[in-house]
């Protein structure tokens, strides 16, 4: 359920309540619960850097996916694209023993899709790129998609997360789709903003963690008031404070925090999104999984060690396909290397934001047209037509309007997100009739202005 939202004046809120992450509640015929706890935050702790086996974690990866398959009647794809996660999918279902096919999504010839067809012709399995929704897309029909996404993912998704999600059921039998989410436990997802040594002061720690999840970058902030910017920094402040108390080093922190609150409060909820058209499974995301892939050192996460090693034992012979982002495997470099590739990343993603820019990209059409652009209208005139919205008690009114009044070829990525989660509040009609109270204890920001 949204963070801090609820329908005013409706008796049945009055019955809803949260539950912990990783909780288990059996019901009583005495209308009484048992609450178990599967992982608590020391648990978890205790993982870090307590060493991994790369043969036991390929043995359990393939177990666990082959299991998953394991279903009469479905059919089994893999979607694999450009990075590391997909490929170990891939080489498990090799190994697995079932029937499968491998799809892409995007276009012909994009580093993703290219990637893609590789290691399919790697592996010697079909491969096709995915298809169109019939029902229309985030684009085409920008309404539409924010009210699905609000109402199969409760609120903890929003429409930047959203390319992909289906706008309308599918025929047949639905198949199981073998995801590599959760592959990035094991690899330092958030490790270039969360450099913070083993002695790092806590609110320094707060505020890598504010940047993180908000995607603050110089002349570039989130918007929100400071209300909002308040409950979040506490939200984080009191999330930090128990990870450091359960024994984790400041190092680990991030890390801890893309098992927690990316895996457990959004990726998670978000697989509602895509039930219409398919039954998502994430092998890599288990608890047999968890121990080796936060067994690895902090070092070794942020060399993606884990996904290397078992790669090498599953399948050699995709090791070697290059991925979408022209970089070798962090660990067969040094750090220095390691340093110099990020930067060619980076000088990499800013040439091509400057060729979007001068080309109206980003969702642009055959004709060259942005699709982004007519959405940036709709949701202009939305957002600026309900100034009495209850959202406005985390936003920043000038900060939202220069965004929506801004070129659409002059918004970054980043910046289109914002426009994105603008949208999947402010095209929700139902949102119309909720309302927010900016001081409730442990209410953060909705998802919509905030960084998964």
């Amino acid at each position: 359920l949204g963070g801090g939202w609820s329908p005013a004046g409706d008796p049945l809120w009055a019955a809803v309540r949260r539950l912990p992450r990783g909780t288990v509640v059996r019901l009583r015929a005495d209308a009484g619960e048992d609450r178990v706890e599967l992982l608590d935050d020391a648990a978890i702790v205790a993982l870090l850097g307590a060493g991994f086996d790369p043969a036991a974690a390929a043995e359990g990866l393939v177990a666990g996916l082959r299991a998953l398959a394991d279903w009469s009647g479905r059919p089994s794809l893999v979607p694999v694209t450009g990075g590391r996660d997909s490929r170990l999918i891939l080489a498990a279902a090799m190994r697995a023993g079932f029937a499968f096919t491998t799809t892409t999504g995007g276009a012909v010839g994009t580093p993703d899709v290219e990637a893609g067809r590789e290691l399919a012709r790697a592996a010697g399995v079909e491969h096709e790129l995915l298809g169109s929704d019939p029902h229309g897309d985030m684009y085409s029909e920008p309404e539409r998609a924010a009210e699905v996404v609000a109402l199969l993912s409760a609120g903890t998704a929003c429409l930047a997360d959203a390319a992909g999600f289906p706008l309308g059921p599918a025929a047949g039998p639905l198949p199981l789709w073998h995801s590599g989410q959760g592959g990035e436990i094991a690899r330092g997802y958030y490790a270039p903003v969360g450099r913070t040594g083993r002695r790092s002061p806590r609110g320094e720690l707060v505020e890598r963690m504010y940047s993180a999840f908000t995607g603050r970058r110089p002349g570039r902030e989130a918007p929100l008031n400071p209300t909002g910017a308040r409950l979040l920094r506490e939200h984080l402040h009191d999330w930090v404070e128990r990870q450091l108390d359960a024994g984790a080093a400041p190092a680990d922190v991030p890390d801890l925090f893309y098992l927690q609150r990316r895996m457990a409060t959004w990726a998670g909820p978000s697989h509602g999104c895509v039930e219409p058209v398919k039954d998502t499974t994430s092998a890599l995301w288990s608890r047999r999984l968890l121990a080796h892939e936060l067994g690895a050192s902090t070092a070794e996460r942020n060399r993606e060690l884990f996904a290397l090693r078992v790669l090498e034992r599953l399948a050699r012979e995709l090791v070697d396909v290059p991925f979408a982002d022209g970089r070798p495997w962090p660990a067969r470099q040094g750090r220095l290397a390691r340093r110099a590739g990020r930067a060619r990343v980076l000088a990499g993603k800013l040439a091509a934001e400057l060729q979007r820019r001068g080309t109206r990209g980003g969702g642009a059409r055959p004709d060259g047209a942005d699709r982004f652009a007519p959405v940036h209208a709709l949701v202009r005139d939305r957002v600026l037509s309900q100034p009495d919205h209850p959202a406005w008690a985390v936003l920043d009114r000038p900060r939202v309007e220069r965004l929506l009044a801004a070129p659409p070829s002059a918004l970054d990525t980043m910046s289109r997100y914002y426009v994105w989660r603008l949208a999947g509040v402010f095209l929700v009609a139902d949102y119309a009739s909720a309302s927010i109270d900016p001081d409730r204890p442990g209410a953060p920001p909705r998802a919509a202005v905030g960084h998964h």
